[in-house]
């Protein structure tokens, strides 16, 4: 133990008072026996010996009085409890959340606020320390750009920080604190992380990444001192009101092309995070900053409720939607504002080019390509409503100059192809367009396999043998549940019905071995289900051909499978497009299946058909809308905070100290430094003596009386 006031310990002398006081105080009688005191001598003896050590008791504490009061003046401290180490010039690095929750207003102060005055008054108190500030909203970022020992350019770097940077990156943010302070000197290294810790983002963190980040804060020569500031978003003393929230986003599109003067539907959804249920919610769409429509709607407590709009684009181009949470008496109680509305960019496009390719397309005659050409651009007029320019042409006109000026090609039941449309066509894909392949009664399995196949990995999978349905037993597709995104419309039969599909004959379509696929480096094929740009670099195939396949027959053998050719896309069907061997284009799923299928095919041309998005490239941006306001994580929305035992739990895990203020870090910060002062305790105690002194006091003078 050590004092920090050593002189004032001086003052314990003055016990010698009392102690002075009670010595010469001492009674001094003459003792006169008479004739009847020896009946009362031995009631005398016992009665007297009480009071003696009553005396002595008071006498003590007497004496304690002024020890005590010495002692607490002298500020005491447990040297035991200083950690090792903690005593040098400090390192210390602030983590700061400025994720979208952190905007929560505490009264009039934001949380982000009060954790930016936390780190300033932190500044002022360590005026020694080498400081580092980052923000942990999205992904970590360095706001001093360096280390400083000015706690002016701290707060001035830190005055135009907002609560707008998306999720909370709490591992990446210890990382980065963790591997700044091995870059700082100062041998006393401390990291504090100021967050509201909201449940939705620390309680999805599993053991292991805490596991691995206390290891980092030990593994250097002085260990690191973590602590994590709490910053409530609100008063304890409603905590039901604390997470009473609303919020809105749109639904995200399926990257169906939208065409101008085309009828766009968006879904959007109202999500209530509080506890209690919200009624007469209304709901604004806006095209460009100009209000359409709007709705009203009830939303349960912590569940959802749907809401759709429908509108028009006149004009090709990026063209901005919104939905906005307005006018609600509801969101007076609404913690956070940033959510009430959500933005998104449409892209509306020319109808692309499909070139079909059919060797038996005349005029009058019933070809392959007749069915899918209604399909594809089912009105007369292509001025307004078909999806797609179609065009159908013969395998001699399969020409590099001419294939320009698609987006895919399609080859319906084609026998086979000259070397140079093979050459053309494997230009035409490798740089990003799309090769649909129907494979009807005429196709050549042979020549697609060893030329398309072996010669070149145009094709997913091999054709192997024609198969036969037994008659009044027609295959069918398999009635599961689809995986592929753009195809799941087909799960409601308002879509149409894939369990509609009959087939009487097809061809069988094997995988082919995955290593020979792997080898050939410079034709890398990737799943076409997963890639998402179209001119992202293509990854290998998988060593299974699962994820090729988009749907398949009841028996298990794929009907229609995908795979990357350089850039572009390819899909192959077990059958024909045509009548010739189902009745697939009697149906009414063939409309909005083939359309998908050619859609998406389109995607890998290029600008075709950009998708529907939420965040565009800057440059592609509309220009007259405004600036676009970027999505909010729907985790950021749920203002549920950890509870005091889970943070407490969060902390020993790491290893580290939950504070809720910096005067209590300071406190905690002393104590690593210095020990713990124990002077509370002694007045505590001085107090008690002070009462139990008065007490014993008044009850001798009452039996001496």
């Amino acid at each position: 133990m050590s004092f920090l006031n050593i002189l004032l310990l001086g003052g314990a002398a003055a016990f010698l008072a009392p102690l002075a006081i009670h010595l010469l105080n001492r009674s001094r009688f003459q003792a006169v026996d008479w004739g009847a005191m020896h009946f009362l001598e031995a009631a005398l003896q016992v009665n007297a010996r009480r009071p003696q050590w009553e005396s002595w008791l008071l006498l003590l504490l007497r004496c304690l009085i002024p020890i005590l009061f010495a002692m607490g003046l002298a500020r005491p401290v447990l040297t035991q409890l200083q950690v090792s180490g903690a005593d040098g010039e400090q390192s210390l690095v602030v983590l700061l959340d400025n994720s979208v929750s952190m905007g929560v207003a505490n009264g009039e102060v934001t949380a982000l606020r009060s954790a930016v005055e936390a780190t300033t008054g932190l500044a002022q108190r360590y005026r020694a320390a080498e400081f580092s500030v980052w923000s942990t909203g999205d992904q970590p970022r360095d706001v001093l750009n360096g280390t400083t020992f000015d706690p002016v350019r701290i707060e001035r770097e830190l005055a135009g920080l907002e609560a707008n940077a998306g999720t909370e990156a709490a591992v990446a943010g210890l990382l980065a604190g963790i591997e700044q302070l091995g870059k700082m000197s100062n041998p006393s290294k401390q990291l504090v992380f100021m967050s509201d810790f909201q449940a939705s983002q620390w309680s999805s963190l599993g053991d292991a990444q805490w596991s691995g980040i206390k290891q980092r804060l030990s593994a250097g020569p002085v260990p690191i001192q973590l602590s994590l500031l709490r910053l409530p978003l609100t008063a304890a003393a409603d905590p039901t009101a604390s997470t009473q929230n609303l919020a809105i986003r749109i639904l995200p599109n399926d990257n169906w092309p939208v065409l101008p003067n085309e009828s766009y539907r968006t879904e959007g959804l109202v999500t209530n995070y509080g506890s209690i249920a919200q009624d007469g919610v209304r709901v604004a769409f806006r095209v460009a900053q100009r209000d359409m429509a709007s709705r009203t709607l009830s939303v349960p407590a912590g569940g959802t409720a749907q809401v759709s709009f429908a509108c028009e684009f006149s004009s090709l181009g990026q063209h901005r939607i919104e939905m906005e949470l307005i006018n609600n008496e509801q969101l007076a109680t609404d913690r956070l504002a940033a959510d009430n509305r959500y933005q998104q960019v449409v892209s509306v496009i020319a109808p692309p080019k499909i070139l079909l390719i059919d060797e038996l397309a005349e005029p009058g005659s019933q070809a392959s390509s007749d069915y899918l050409s209604m399909a594809l651009a089912p009105f007369k007029s292509s001025a307004v409503g078909n999806p797609f320019q179609v065009e159908v042409a013969r395998s001699a006109q399969l020409r590099p100059d001419k294939l320009q000026a698609y987006a895919a090609i399609v080859l319906t039941d084609v026998t086979r192809l000259e070397d140079e449309a093979v050459a053309a066509v494997l230009d035409f894909v490798r740089s990003g367009g799309g090769l649909m392949i129907f494979a009807g009664p005429r196709l050549d399995a042979d020549w697609y396999n060893a030329k398309l196949h072996d010669e070149h990995p145009l094709l997913p999978m091999q054709f192997s043998s024609r198969q036969m349905a037994k008659p009044a037993e027609p295959m069918k597709l398999a009635n599961e549940r689809i995986q592929v995104p753009w195809l799941t419309i087909f799960h409601s039969s308002a879509a149409g019905d894939l369990a509609s599909l009959e087939f009487s004959e097809w061809y069988e379509l094997v995988a082919a071995k995955p290593l020979m696929r792997e080898s050939l480096a410079s034709e890398r094929i990737a799943s076409f289900e997963q890639s998402a740009a179209p001119h992202a670099a293509a990854e290998p195939m998988a060593a299974s051909d699962e994820l090729n396949r988009l749907l398949q027959f009841s028996n298990g053998m794929p009907w229609l499978v995908a795979s990357r050719f350089g850039n572009g896309r390819v899909v192959q069907c077990a059958t024909s497009c045509s009548e010739d061997g189902s009745n697939l284009p009697l149906q009414p799923v063939y409309l909005p299946l083939m359309q998908r299928l050619l859609a998406q095919l389109a995607v890998g041309s290029g600008d075709a058909i950009p998708s529907v998005t939420t965040s565009p490239p800057a440059a592609d941006r509309p220009q007259s809308d405004g600036a676009l306001t970027t999505p909010i994580d729907p985790r950021e929305s749920d203002l549920r905070l950890i509870s005091d035992a889970e943070l407490k739990l969060l902390a020993e895990q790491l290893g580290a100290t939950a504070v809720d203020s910096v005067d209590q870090f300071v406190e905690q910060e002393q104590v690593r430094s210095q020990g713990q002062e124990v002077w509370r305790w002694l007045i505590a105690a001085l107090l008690a003596i002070l009462f139990g002194e008065l007490l014993l006091g008044q009850k001798i003078t009452r039996g001496s009386s």
